[in-house]
């Protein structure tokens, strides 16, 4: 989340853990109360620690107190992510989350770059650069879509037509046709629009350079296949909903001939973003967050956020160093993207299946052979999202602590070991979850009672009994050691038990609290914090502007979408006549839906 795709700005950043003492670690630093302080910077969820008691340490050195033990602690990181390596046991059940589709995977991603874009990652060179900078001032408001809009992200918008009036359309790039060429594309127009390279270029090498660019607002949305498939998705939404507003009824609402388009531009961006944000709360989050916290949000008892301050709308590296990675944990091996897909070309393990080694690959910035997108590789929607009956979509992977082979290994290329320790990209988000001045779970833990009690008290109460029950010597120890090959001494299951990394705490609380189906208590606190305190930071441009929700009814007649599936529902009755989503008799592509 983000969710598959990296937070803070890369997959391949150099990480290292220190020991804490440096000038640049966050707990040395003294932070900035506001926002108006410091916008960019980060902070701790539920405001900065008061001692560095409260911050996550790792293996102490003896007799210092709150110092870290480098060594020893990258020794136990390492061999955690070894042990994180092998399959969870579900006991004879399914590995799959029937209750998350896998669609929700690659959405929590695009939300996870809505909410965070770093310019620096917190992990670069051997520390932490200060201040770290996150240059999304302005959150959930699809921002890794429209970027700054067309007068400051022009390449992400369709050219201007000199004789037209300036229509603003986001720009797409056809996909290509089994057959085509190196550089040509032909099929249907469902992919970013990429560089084609220099048709006069004699250096090959330059051409291929020219080529990897990609003209979007976000370019981790070119993370992967399903990411930039799904945002391919809500250009299209944004499109269809601009177009609308051109139609002759609306005629009124943009009567004054200044800036005309600009305004209606506007108006669809924020109708976009309304209903974005409704699939947000009502959706997502309804499906992955306990069931107790989203209610206490959405029901009103915790609904406008209580970070530390309302002013201060800094990103707490607990949810971008630990909650909202635990996404990384559902994504699965092997898609079913549509019925079409050949597998001559070895590329799943069935007609219609990818890899994700293979959709990782589909990036401008790693394998430009993949890319333009295949247009026999085009995901059919219902294969991600419960878009019609009785068509079931294949499901998530139940969370625990373990990774998909692509993200667990090295040798693909994707996730090389740091300093020569470590496995994938399980060793990495363990890493960020020990090296960036997190939160302590014992601290989170105080927090939440203080949060909790005046609110609803039994149901921190019954959280506290699952803890108490769950995550005891016995029971962490049982799993570390329940594999012959890798072994922890008591003091090591004491160690992890007492001060665990935050990103491994999490994912046992989801398997243990909630047998892998939806996130634990914890990290959907500090998920519900995070989006719904975004949420209501702008709220007065988007649900509180009477003008966007009334066009919105209109647009929609009246049934203004909740869900993924009713946004894919209603392009799909807008295009049903357009030769690029539709594949008749004889065409080489898959069905949208």
């Amino acid at each position: 989340m983000g969710f598959h795709g990296d937070l803070d700005g890369g997959f391949d950043n150099p990480v290292e853990i220190h020991d804490g003492t440096g000038s640049n670690d966050p707990r040395n630093q003294q932070r900035p109360s506001t926002s108006s302080q410091h916008p960019n910077d980060y902070t701790n969820i539920f405001g900065s620690p008061k001692t560095k008691s409260d911050y996550f340490i790792g293996v102490r050195k003896q007799g210092t107190g709150n110092v870290r033990d480098v060594a020893k602690t990258q020794a136990l990181v390492n061999k955690l992510s070894l042990r994180m390596m092998k399959k969870a046991d579900w006991g004879g059940q399914s590995q799959v989350n029937k209750t998350i589709p896998a669609g929700y995977t690659y959405f929590g991603q695009m939300i996870a770059h809505d909410l965070v874009q770093s310019s620096t990652p917190f992990s670069g060179g051997g520390g932490l650069s200060s201040p770290q900078r996150d240059f999304r001032d302005a959150r959930l408001v699809l921002d890794t879509i429209y970027g700054g809009g067309p007068g400051i992200t022009p390449l992400a918008y369709e050219p201007p037509d000199p004789t037209g009036d300036g229509v603003v359309l986001l720009r797409m790039g056809p996909t290509k046709m089994e057959g085509d060429g190196e550089k040509a594309s032909s099929g249907p127009v469902r992919d970013f629009s990429r560089g084609a390279g220099c048709p006069f270029a004699a250096d090959n090498t330059s051409n291929m350079q020219l080529r990897r660019d990609v003209y979007v607002a976000d370019p981790r949305n070119d993370d992967n296949f399903f990411v930039s498939q799904l945002s391919t998705l809500f250009f299209t939404f944004h499109n269809l909903i601009y177009r609308s507003l051109s139609e002759a009824r609306f005629d009124d609402y943009f009567a004054v001939p200044n800036n005309t388009e600009l305004k209606r531009f506007s108006l669809a961006r924020r109708i976009t973003a309304l209903v974005y944000r409704r699939a947000v709360e009502n959706d997502f989050l309804k499906k992955t967050l306990n069931e107790d916290v989203w209610k206490l949000y959405t029901q009103g008892k915790l609904a406008s956020g209580t970070l530390g301050s309302q002013r201060d709308q800094r990103m707490p590296v607990e949810f971008s160093h630990a909650a909202f990675r635990l996404g990384h944990a559902m994504v699965l091996d092997d898609y079913k993207v549509n019925d079409t897909l050949s597998t001559e070309a070895g590329v799943g393990s069935a007609t219609g299946h990818l890899r994700l080694s293979d959709a990782l690959r589909s990036s401008s910035a790693r394998f430009l052979k993949f890319v333009p997108i295949k247009a026999t590789w085009l995901i059919s929607w219902s294969k991600f999202f419960k878009v019609k009956d009785p068509a079931n979509p294949q499901s998530s992977r139940r969370i625990s602590p373990f990774m998909a082979g692509a993200l667990r290994k090295s040798e693909l290329g994707f996730f090389p070991n740091v300093n020569g320790n470590g496995t994938g990209l399980i060793f990495r988000d363990l890493l960020r979850s020990t090296n960036t001045g997190l939160r302590s779970v014992k601290s989170i833990m105080t927090s939440l009672e203080t949060l909790l009690e005046p609110v609803d008290g039994e149901i921190f109460e019954e959280y506290r009994r699952q803890f108490d029950s769950h995550w005891t010597e016995t029971v962490l120890g049982d799993w570390l050691n329940a594999e012959d090959d890798i072994e922890f001494s008591t003091e090591e299951i004491s160690q992890l038990l007492n001060d665990p990394p935050l990103f491994f705490y999490l994912l046992s609380e989801a398997y243990k609290f909630e047998d892998g189906f939806k996130w634990g208590f914890m990290s959907s606190i500090i998920v519900a914090e995070v989006i719904f305190s975004a949420k209501n930071q702008t709220k007065i441009f988007i649900e509180d502007d009477p003008e966007v929700n009334e066009l919105a009814q209109i647009i929609f007649e009246n049934n203004v979408p909740d869900t993924m599936p009713e946004i894919i529902g209603w392009i799909a009755g807008k295009v049903k006549d357009n030769p690029d989503f539709n594949a008749g008799e004889g065409d080489e592509f898959p069905a949208f839906i």
